[in-house]
């Protein structure tokens, strides 16, 4: 996420408001993203150059999700989907056996995008207070996820 908002992506972001493992590692991820890009898309300049960075709005979602689901919008209208279970990290890829699916077919990911837009709606905006982590708890979840 942080390498496709450094390229002027604008992201949403839903995670559950209580995930089954690793709640402070979670917070604390978030709350780096959230310090970091949360807000409108910026124009930074790097040595004259100016540069987009995105922006991240993210949410928290009552509702236990584990299902990964990522959807982006081409330049031409064309969109893609990945969903599966499948947690973005090493040990996802090679040591459990988990899975995506991409999704390139329009009346698919133009269902994806209604189905997610309606969890957003459903979902309470991230405050300060939900960026709230524990350490060295945070860290020692980031070790063993």
């Amino acid at each position: 996420l942080e390498a496709a908002l450094g390229r002027g992506a604008d992201v949403t972001l839903v995670m559950p408001r209580n995930p089954n493992v690793y709640h402070d590692a979670n917070r604390k991820a978030l709350a780096k993203l959230v310090n970091k890009y949360g807000g409108t898309g910026r124009a930074v300049s790097a040595e004259g150059v100016q540069t987009r960075v995105g922006s991240l709005t993210a949410y928290l979602c009552d509702d236990m999700l584990h299902a990964k689901v990522f959807l982006a919008h081409g330049p031409r209208a064309q969109s893609a989907a990945m969903i599966g279970s499948c947690n973005l990290k090493q040990r996802s890829f090679g040591q459990f056996a988990e899975l995506n699916a991409l999704i390139v077919q329009p009346q698919c990911t133009r269902q994806l995008a209604a189905e997610l837009g309606r969890l957003v709606r459903e979902s309470a905006r991230v405050t300060q207070d939900d960026l709230k982590f524990a350490e060295p708890k945070a860290t020692i979840e980031e070790w063993l996820g």
